[in-house]
């Protein structure tokens, strides 16, 4: 009885030394391996800023400021009500954009659709959208005022019958 006690103790101890040296070897080889990963020793931050490397290159708050102005859960108030905007007095814009047409719905369903002239590109946009770098203000029938530079222009739908009276006229196919 004596000798299987004997034999189950050594057996016991063999395992415990060797989960010992096991675990030991284990974290020498990660000691080792982390030291290999660190770089040298880090320069020490100059004296014009100690900020961490990601607060120093990140922009000023200025340089978000488009997202403030898009508003896009609509929790500011704008700034005046359409009565008081004076548009027949305003000067037509200057950008390069095409009104191709409105949807005036209701105050939450007023749609601009407008084409850029030099990349050809059309778009969908609401009141607050940007349009060629200009806050579209207000969405009419016919018209749509933007705010280019800290100043209202309007941006006005082409008349369709001029458009027409310019357009040259087919020329008839076939034996006259």
């Amino acid at each position: 009885m004596n000798t299987v006690l004997t034999n189950r103790l050594f057996t016991a101890a063999n395992l415990l030394v060797t989960a010992l040296v096991v675990y030991l070897a284990v974290d020498a080889f990660y000691m080792v391996a982390a030291g290999r990963l660190e770089s040298p020793a880090a320069p020490a931050p100059s004296s014009a800023s100690s900020l961490p490397g990601a607060a120093r290159d990140m922009p000023p708050y200025s340089y978000y400021q488009a997202v403030v102005d898009r508003d896009l859960f609509r929790t500011a108030k704008t700034g005046e009500p359409a009565g008081e905007m004076d548009i027949e007095n305003l000067e037509d814009t200057s950008l390069k954009v095409s009104l191709l047409g409105t949807v005036t719905g209701g105050p939450d369903w007023r749609y601009a659709f407008i084409e850029d002239s030099v990349t050809r590109r059309q778009g969908l946009y609401q009141e607050g959208d940007y349009v060629s770098g200009a806050v579209i203000r207000k969405i009419l029938d016919t018209k749509v005022v933007l705010r280019v530079g800290g100043e209202d222009q309007v941006l006005r739908m082409e008349d369709r019958q001029r458009t027409a009276a310019s357009a040259p006229a087919p020329r008839p196919s076939g034996p006259a």
